[in-house]
């Protein structure tokens, strides 16, 4: 109980399901809201979850974050180690396919 009540005050703390595969959307300073929100809201519709949601197969999860290490690639998805920049939304089917039922 005491745990919950700290991790309630640390923002950025994630009490979710842990999935197979987690699609980490970084987000963009210094670019449009709208490629970051496009981009999630394709994640979104692809999977049938939203952000810091899990598909009901456990096999993926998406969560916008900070900083993955390689702003010049933005806008960058990791999925699990992979790194996928310069990322469109004609992309997301693909690299989806590529993980599922690994």
């Amino acid at each position: 109980m005491l745990l919950q009540k700290i991790r309630s005050f640390l923002s950025g703390f994630m009490l979710l399901q842990i999935s197979q595969q987690r699609l980490e959307i970084f987000r963009i300073p210094g670019k449009p809201q709208q490629l970051q929100i496009d981009l999630l809201q394709e994640l979104e519709n692809l999977l049938g979850i939203g952000v810091n949601q899990v598909t009901d197969d456990g096999e993926f999860s998406i969560e916008a974050v900070r900083c993955v290490g390689c702003c010049g690639l933005a806008p960058v998805m990791v999925v699990g180690e992979e790194v996928f920049g310069k990322v469109t939304k004609d992309v997301l089917p693909d690299v989806i396919a590529q993980f599922r039922n690994t």
